[in-house]
């Protein structure tokens, strides 16, 4: 016989069983309860009622603040699935499966369907087609899905289980009633035997009667007549009981009266006092209030408010710029009206006054962001984060308003003052697809331009480059854990008593203070010998090849070729005769001999001379020529002040750049009107076929939802066949029956009928007779 696999999905009996178990032995018993399962074990049942039959369990969708306040905790608490569930109010596999399908939208979100990029054939597996389970597997946690229906067969094993826990969870009599029972049943026998008794005694003439004694009678058998019992205690008290007797005969009930009379009075007397106190403290309280009322709203009307203005929007190096490409441009304006041709005059627009007259509307609220979608995100981020030990940049989160996890408000949102003078980078920074269709050639790229100027919107800078850094620590450091503040004082070793020994100054004699001076100059020495490489410390190669070096050596010729043969002797010296750790030389390796330090100081003194021949041919002129001369920066050349040819050279300059530019403009204008001729027909394709699949996308989930629900009706209509066809086979089979049984009954009454008719004759015809 095989073995049975305790586990699997569970069925709709074994659900039944198990709350009816669970009714009768309670939420402790899991062995005893388990016995009455056949492929189910302790542990499984148990699992099953609190992860799905317990009726505290929510089966409802999640809301929303559930799903920050889960979100919130799951950063607070990682992998504390049990505590989170208690605050959240679920169960702890459904806030892990919660949390897991929030990471996956979040993952979905991203990498979304985009109509540029590959059709769904290339897309990636999504994480619910990762976690769906293939043809064949075994579902490992089936406590927390929906039972299977009963099937309309079921096994001999369901059967005999399904009987056996009926037998079991019928019989309400345990081991008390059964003794209470058994115990009915001895009183019953032993009350048979005494009336047996008594007939055998009568029958034998012996007559006993159960006499019942009244009331006053004595019965001295069992007691004892003119007892006198002794007084309790060691000493005689019956002095005191007399002279208490006494007392109470002497008490004067008109006495209690007048003092519970006087009692009531003064007990009102209170009552009126503390009443008179109340009402004065709560007028008193109420004038105090009026008084402070009129001094807020005085100071309310004479307080003058601070002003608050804000930051500055630009600094003054950035002032400084702007003046110096206003007056670079003022000037080049200056020369294209001089300028005989009128089309580059179009080209320069005026930019000398800025339009700030221009009414600015009020600001619109940023829409609100999707707070869940971003902590997901962060939480997806932070969970595929490297260890903090590789040393890595840490993990960019998105910045979100901070939310309350116990009141899941919002904080408010800062509405930032529109700035006139910000440019809008927005087109700048906007990124071109590959697909669309180019802009059309820029006539107001800086925003300066007062022909169709429309400042109704405007973004702070912040906006644009992100927050500032400031902001960006007070965030991160906002978002550590709050300090313990467990602190342990050790206080420390008192060693006074203890006798150190006290070291002596000893100081060194003059020979050795000459030793020491000589071993310094020695290394000093040495250090000198070495290249300016190691007297420096700078960082050396780990590898050199000399067959690559003496290759680039063959390419080089004159001054170069020596200056890189010895170059690459330095190179191979250092290497061979102070190796680093992990270095290694590629080739034969070269040593240099120690070089006097003459010719080392010579070599400075002729390498110095050569700088300074150099700086008075090369470097002194040019400063000269710079002082003397007015830089154009937006044109990248110098013009001398007082040259002659200073205005001829300027037009020529001038004109060669005319040309070019009509060039290009016309260059452009025939590449725009060729591109709106070719692209036009694609973007009106393009449009089409997008809203066609937009289409198709709704018109498909509109199919879906209704195939689930038809699934769901058919789903419902197969588990209520069976049970409509059970009932109707009922009435029928009794309506069977009671038509065969008036049948009866008919034919039995009819039979009577005949019988009584012919009796009714019988007798007639007698009497007729007679």
């Amino acid at each position: 016989m095989a073995p049975t696999v305790k586990g699997g999905i569970w069925k709709n009996v074994e659900d039944e069983i198990l709350k009816a178990a669970v009714s009768k032995y309670g939420k402790n018993q899991w062995a005893r309860i388990s016995s009455l399962l056949v492929r189910k074990t302790a542990k499984q049942c148990k699992a099953r009622w609190y992860e799905w039959l317990d009726p505290g369990i929510k089966k409802i969708e999640w809301a929303k603040e559930e799903d920050e306040k889960l979100l919130h905790l799951a950063k607070l608490m990682p992998t504390q699935w049990r505590t989170v569930a208690t605050i959240v109010g679920r169960t702890a596999t459904q806030c892990l499966e919660r949390y897991q399908k929030l990471l996956d939208d979040a993952e979905a979100k991203e990498s979304s369907f985009n109509l540029d990029g590959p059709g769904t054939e290339a897309s990636a597996p999504t994480a619910d087609d990762v976690r769906r389970l293939r043809p064949g597997e075994i579902d490992p946690n089936p406590e927390n899905k929906p039972a299977l229906p009963d099937a309309v067969d079921m096994d001999e094993d369901e059967k005999e289980m399904l009987s056996e826990a009926r037998a079991r969870l019928a019989n309400t009599q345990g081991k008390k009633a059964k003794r209470k029972a058994r115990e009915k049943q001895l009183e019953e026998s032993r009350r048979l035997a005494v009336l047996q008794k008594r007939r055998e005694l009568k029958a034998a003439g012996i007559n006993i009667r159960l006499h019942h004694r009244k009331k006053g009678q004595m019965d001295y058998n069992a007691d004892i007549p003119f007892e006198k019992k002794p007084a309790l205690g060691f000493y005689d008290t019956t002095e005191e009981q007399l002279m208490n007797e006494a007392l109470k005969n002497n008490i004067d009930l008109r006495q209690l009266e007048e003092k519970k009379d006087q009692e009531d009075t003064d007990k009102k007397k209170r009552k009126k006092e503390e009443f008179n106190k109340s009402t004065l403290v709560t007028f008193q309280t109420s004038e105090n209030t009026r008084n402070l009322q009129k001094l807020k709203d005085a100071e309310q009307f004479n307080k003058r408010r601070k002003l608050i203005l804000p930051d500055p929007q630009i600094n003054d190096n950035e002032i400084d710029e702007v003046i110096k490409l206003n007056k670079a441009g003022e000037y080049a304006r200056s020369l294209v009206s001089m300028a005989e041709n009128q089309a580059t005059k179009g080209f320069i627009g005026q930019y000398s006054h800025i339009n700030t007259a221009v009414p600015i509307r009020t600001p619109r609220i940023p829409a609100q962001e999707d707070h869940i979608l971003i902590e997901a995100k962060n939480l997806k981020a932070l969970t595929q984060q490297q260890s903090s030990l590789f040393g890595d940049k840490n993990t960019p989160l998105h910045q979100t308003i901070e939310t309350d996890s116990n009141k899941n408000t919002s904080k408010n949102i800062p509405v930032v003052t529109p700035n006139p003078l910000a440019v809008s980078l927005a087109q700048n920074n906007m990124s071109i697809k590959s697909n669309s269709t180019p802009f059309k050639t820029p006539l107001n790229d800086f925003n300066i331009s007062q022909k169709n100027l429309n400042l109704t919107e405007f973004k702070h800078k912040d906006e644009l480059y992100g927050k500032s850094q400031k902001e960006y620590m007070r965030s991160r450091f906002s978002s550590l854990p709050k300090p313990l503040n467990d602190f342990e004082l050790e206080l420390p070793v008192e060693e006074d008593y203890i006798d150190k020994p006290k070291q002596l100054h000893i100081e060194k004699d003059a020979e050795d203070i000459n030793k020491e001076d000589q071993i310094l100059k020695e290394k000093k020495k040495l250090l000198d010998l070495k290249s300016e490489v190691m007297q420096k410390g700078l960082p050396r190669p780990l590898i050199i090849n000399m067959e690559l070096l003496l290759k680039w050596l063959k390419t080089a010729q004159g001054a170069e070729l020596l200056i890189i043969e010895e170059m690459i002797k330095l190179l191979s010296h250092d290497a061979s005769r102070y190796p680093i750790l992990e270095g290694k030389i590629i080739g034969a390796s070269h040593f240099i001999d120690n070089i006097n330090n003459n010719f080392i100081f010579y070599a400075y003194d002729e390498i110095q001379k050569e700088i300074n021949k150099q700086n008075s041919i090369y470097v002194e002129p040019y400063i000269k020529l710079i002082n003397n001369k007015k830089v154009l920066y937006d044109l990248n050349f110098a013009l001398e002040e007082n040259s002659d040819d200073f205005l001829n050279n300027l037009k020529i300059y001038w004109k060669n750049i005319q040309k070019i530019m009509s060039k290009e403009a016309n260059k452009g204008s025939k590449i725009e009107k060729k591109l709106d001729t070719i692209l036009n027909g694609y973007q009106i394709r393009s449009k089409i076929i997008s809203k066609k699949i937009y289409d198709s996308i709704e018109a498909i989930s509109l199919a879906k939802q209704e195939l689930c629900c038809f699934q769901n009706l058919n789903i419902s209509e197969k588990n209520a066949l069976p049970k409509r066809l059970n009932s109707l086979r009922n009435d029928l089979q009794f309506l069977k029956k009671r038509e065969s049984e008036e049948q009866a009954k008919y034919q039995y009454l009819l039979e009577k009928k005949n019988v009584l008719l012919k009796i009714y004759n019988c007798s007639a015809e007698t009497k007729d007779i007679k």
